[in-house]
């Protein structure tokens, strides 16, 4: 696949309102994938739905032509609050969180994670020193995990990210089934390169 046709867009604010039909295309897809096998989530079109008031949101969508194939969401860590309690004991007032990135399969391992999270980065503005991401980490479901399958911590540790004890408990519907579940997620956090 040749890459000099994926090309990436940046929205700021209310002008990712025109752009949420996007990113619910690409997340109906990758999350009814393995680790989150997402059937329904409570509150995830609400929280997706809520990103062009977030202060200081911007999203950024990779596009194989027209076709929407990737995004990477973010918005500063206070605003996340609104979805979640503050499991932080400090201030993360400097911090700014890494809400979504997600890729189709198809267009994995040839480095486009990688570049939609350096577009992203580089977007993030000045003032915030810190970044931080959640993701699932729970072992009650590795019956699902499809063979091959490659941790996304991996991209985590190399983009500089480290784990942290900080945790909370999400429950959602899986594909196929009827019933919640609970998921354990963990926050992964790093400094800013030229802080």
């Amino acid at each position: 696949m040749a890459l000099l046709k994926i090309f990436f867009s940046i929205f700021h604010g209310t002008e990712i309102q025109f752009h949420l039909h996007e990113l619910q295309q690409i997340s109906k897809v990758v999350y009814s994938e393995y680790p989150y096998l997402y059937e329904k989530h409570p509150s995830y079109d609400a929280y997706i739905n809520s990103f062009p008031s977030l202060s200081e949101s911007f999203i950024v969508i990779a596009y194989d032509k027209d076709k929407p194939i990737g995004m990477a969401i973010g918005c500063p860590m206070n605003e996340v609050w609104k979805f979640i309690p503050n499991y932080f004991n400090e201030d993360t007032s400097d911090m700014y969180h890494l809400a979504e990135l997600a890729l189709l399969v198809e267009y994995r391992g040839q480095g486009l994670g990688g570049k939609l999270y350096e577009i992203w980065e580089s977007h993030v503005p000045s003032h915030y020193k810190r970044f931080s991401l959640s993701c699932i980490e729970d072992s009650r479901y590795d019956a699902y995990k499809p063979k091959g399958y490659v941790s996304v911590n991996t991209l985590w540790k190399k983009l500089g990210y480290h784990h942290t004890d900080v945790q909370f408990n999400e429950d959602w519907i899986h594909v196929g089934e009827t019933e919640f579940r609970p998921h354990n997620l963990v926050f992964w956090i790093k400094a800013r390169r030229d802080s």
